[in-house]
């Protein structure tokens, strides 16, 4: 954990079933996006096929936390792992809008993966 002047920032890295989310809460700034960048390098070293970064705790954004994760998604272009962001505030969407960077992201909802769906098996009686 980082502390910054009005909020604690925190970064985690969970894995399993070659996915890797990592887990963001605090202000990303110019104090804290390197360390991002290192957490989200460490899940990309990982056997995984995707990597999803959870933005939904992040209370701050400026053009440093960009930087990071741009450079954090080149990496995983060539490593061949999908990246995508998860659960981005509303402020920060405004950062990437006013930016031109949507259109280079991919974005989900959750950051937890979507799973198949099985087709309902017999009711036992």
């Amino acid at each position: 954990m980082i502390e910054t002047r009005s909020n604690p920032f925190t970064c985690r890295v969970l894995a399993a079933s070659q996915r890797a989310i990592v887990t963001v809460s605090g202000d990303i700034d110019i104090g804290t996006a390197p360390y991002l960048e290192r957490k989200i390098n460490e899940a990309l070293a990982l056997p995984i096929s995707g990597v999803r970064i959870d933005l939904g705790d992040v209370t701050f954004f400026d053009s440093s936390g960009l930087h990071a994760l741009l450079r954090a998604q080149s990496a995983a272009n060539e490593r061949g792992i999908a990246f995508a962001l998860a659960a981005v505030p509303r402020d920060a969407m405004r950062v990437l809008e006013l930016t031109g960077m949507t259109e280079r992201f991919r974005f989900r909802e959750s950051a937890l993966p979507r799973l198949p769906v099985e087709p309902p098996g017999p009711v036992a009686s």
